[in-house]
């Protein structure tokens, strides 16, 4: 390989790197998940923070089992592995059901 084939796939891969990065910082810290599909009050919305689940990538979660728009989500569809059950199974993360109520669900 040429010395100008080396710049050229030096710069892509900084460029690449570049891009990656600004990728893992642009995802927001703190997001709500609010349920659509009942007008239901409680348990109320939910916030997920990225910064404690440091543990994982962002395609780990995108594009599935968290597409957008944001899904509908249940316990009932956690407790059979969906969704935040996908982890939190009690072998991989606390299990939901052991969770405190207010670790995720904010008023």
């Amino acid at each position: 390989m040429t010395g100008r084939g080396r710049r050229v796939l030096g710069g892509l891969f900084v460029l690449g790197l570049i891009g990656l990065l600004a990728a893992f910082s642009a995802a927001p810290d703190g997001v709500i998940v609010k349920r659509s599909r009942t007008p239901r009050k409680k348990p109320g919305p939910v916030l997920f923070l990225h910064s404690q689940h440091p543990f994982t990538t962002c395609y780990r979660c995108h594009p599935v089992p968290f597409t957008w728009p944001r899904p509908d989500i249940t316990h009932r569809e956690m407790k059979r592995g969906a969704y935040c059950g996908a982890c939190h199974d009690g072998k991989q993360a606390v299990e939901i059901k052991k969770l405190d109520c207010r670790s995720c669900h904010v008023r």
